[in-house]
Formats: C-alpha cells, sequence, structure tokens
C-alpha cells in the first residue's frame, strides 16, 4: 500500500502552488518521519500530507544516513549558537551535503529546529518508558535513571547545551514552548509518575512535591555537565571529572538529606 508523500522539502512554482512529489512506499514515509512521533498522516507542524501522482522512489539507506548526519549537525550547531544563530548553509556544510539537500528532508528551519529537540529527548523517553515497566523499586528506578540520564549528557553534550539555551533564552514566536512540547515535558511527566508511584508505595516518603525531586534530579546533572570544567578549578571539588561520584553523592543527598537522623527527635 502506499500513502502520499510529504508536503515539505518543495519550493512553489511561480503561480505560488507547490509541484507534484510523487508517491513513495509506507516505508518510506516512515523514514521520513524518523524524527516525528506524530503520525504520518502528518507533518511536524500538523499539515496535511498533500497527495500527488508521480512515481518516485523510497529513501534508501543512504538518504536515511543524510538525514541523520544533518541532524546531529544541527544539533551541534543549534546548542553553541543559538537557534538565530546559526543557518541553514552553516548546517549543510557540517553535514556535508547541499542546503538542497537539507530542504529535500526538512520543509525548513523550524522543522528541523523540532526534528533535533525530538532527537536529542529520545534516549531519556526510551529509558523512562522501559523504567515505567519495571518491577523495581521506585528508589532503584531513580537511581537507574539518575546514573543513565549523566551518561547520556555526557556522551551528547549538545543535548544539555540545548536545554539550557532553550531555559534561559527560548527562540520567539511558535519556538519558544518546544522545550515543553517537543519530548521533554513527556519525560519529565513520566519521572514525576515514578516518584509519585513510590510515595503511593510507600518506598518513598508521602510528604514531598513528585515535581521538585524531578527538577533537582534533572537539573544538577545538565548543570555538572555544563560546567565540570569549570568545577574543576575549585579545590574543594574532587569530582569535576567524575560524573559517576556526582551522581553518587547527589543520589546519597536526596535519599538520605542532610540533616543527622541520630539528632532527630
Amino acid at each position: 500500500m502506499e500513502v502520499p508523500a510529504a508536503s515539505f522539502g518543495t519550493r512553489k512554482t511561480g503561480n505560488g502552488k507547490r509541484p507534484a512529489l510523487g508517491r513513495v512506499s509506507r516505508v518510506g514515509i516512515f523514514k521520513a518521519f524518523r524524527y516525528s512521533d506524530r503520525p504520518v498522516s502528518q507533518s511536524f507542524f500538523g499539515n496535511r500530507l498533500m497527495v500527488t501522482h508521480a512515481t518516485q522512489h523510497p529513501p534508501t539507506a543512504t538518504d536515511d544516513s543524510c538525514v541523520e548526519r544533518i541532524v546531529q549537525a544541527a544539533a551541534d550547531l543549534f546548542s553553541r549558537h543559538g537557534y538565530n544563530g546559526v543557518s541553514i548553509n552553516a548546517i549543510a556544510e557540517a553535514a556535508g551535503t547541499s542546503k538542497a539537500n537539507v530542504f529535500h528532508h526538512f520543509r525548513n528551519k523550524d522543522e528541523l529546529y523540532v526534528a533535533v529537540l525530538r532527537h536529542v529527548s529520545r534516549p531519556s523517553r526510551e529509558m523512562l518508558v522501559s523504567l515505567m515497566d519495571d518491577d523495581s523499586d521506585a528508589l532503584a528506578r531513580l537511581q537507574a535513571f539518575a546514573v543513565a540520564h549523566m551518561n547520556n549528557l555526557q556522551q551528547e553534550a549538545e543535548t544539555a547545551r540545548l536545554i539550557m539555551r532553550e531555559t534561559l533564552d527560548p527562540v520567539q514566536g511558535e519556538k519558544s514552548s518546544l522545550l515543553t512540547s517537543e519530548g521533554f515535558a513527556e519525560n519529565f511527566s513520566m519521572l514525576v509518575r515514578i516518584i509519585r508511584d513510590g510515595q503511593q508505595a510507600g518506598t518513598l516518603r508521602a510528604g514531598f512535591d513528585p515535581a521538585t525531586l524531578a527538577t533537582v534530579l534533572v537539573g544538577m546533572n545538565v548543570f555538572f555537565t555544563i560546567s565540570r570544567d569549570g568545577l574543576s578549578h575549585f579545590p574543594e571539588v574532587d569530582f569535576a571529572h567524575n560524573p559517576g561520584l556526582f551522581s553518587e553523592r547527589l543520589l546519597d543527598l536526596l535519599f538520605n538529606g542532610i540533616r543527622n537522623q541520630e539528632t532527630t527527635s
């Protein structure tokens, strides 16, 4: 069964209409929407796919690799220079492809930016989905999340930089809510549910706000990742080059607190 090709990646003709793109296989459409969790009947911003009639070969493994290179290059550039500081020309050059090829896969820079945000949030989302189905208690699942999240941030530093840029200096207009709408809010909600489940099961104390703990877990990992070089110059800090040690000590503080239990009345 064939489905219509997406409307992005084309340019308008002189009469203002888009030329026909052709049909691609269902596999091709799923590859084209690899970086979107939305149904294949919609583009990233909800536009309906255009019905076309010409014939076109489905994307190949080379196409798939090119999309990945574009998204990776865009993630690095957006995280370093911000949305407004990056051009499609710069992304194409960093990805080793042409500007036309970038527009072949992504309708515009907005759409590429959304793909980047979903791409960098995917590892945490997959991990949290797995933890939601885990039978371990909440403490074990929170520890697994904290360690895995830290490891992911160390391997993909642009993730931490993008989160900080979106938080401190969100891009204007429609993109200003992308941090919450494109994957990160879903991840945060799953983490809160894990904490709340632990409270209901009696593993965690019932009197604190789950969202506050989730914020601390994520926020401290992000802060450590972007500031570890500076922290290495502080003589009191012996964990700047040891993310695992930082995670271990942070979890100890969160799980056991700072109050001396022997003096608690």
